[in-house]
């Protein structure tokens, strides 16, 4: 099974990126092109399914959230579980702790 998938699908106008595996720093500049790919292909919306993603590091993150180099869309994000609880883990890391 390869650790990371993605899939670009158009239909009626709305493009979806589905992103099945582990995001990490070695795959995270595919996951950039596909979006920049679904990013021309749109009208409007890419919405990114990463609910498959069972691993993220900060590089996977990054990918997710850089915005696509062609004209402007929306980006909806369906956010895995590894997806969620890595944000949790940032901002936790972010906030100052009490002395």
């Amino acid at each position: 099974m390869p650790r990371l998938t993605v899939n670009i699908t158009r239909r009626q106008g709305l493009v979806t990126v589905t992103i099945d595996g582990e995001l990490d720093r070695s795959n995270a500049d595919d996951v950039t092109l596909a979006l920049a790919a679904a990013a021309r292909l749109a009208h409007h919306t890419v919405v990114i399914d990463a609910q498959g993603v069972t691993f993220l590091d900060a590089a996977g993150r990054r990918a997710l959230d850089a915005p696509p180099d062609a004209r402007p869309v929306s980006v909806i994000l369906l956010p895995s579980l590894a997806i969620r609880r890595f944000d949790g883990r940032s901002s936790h890391a972010l906030r100052p702790h009490a002395a």
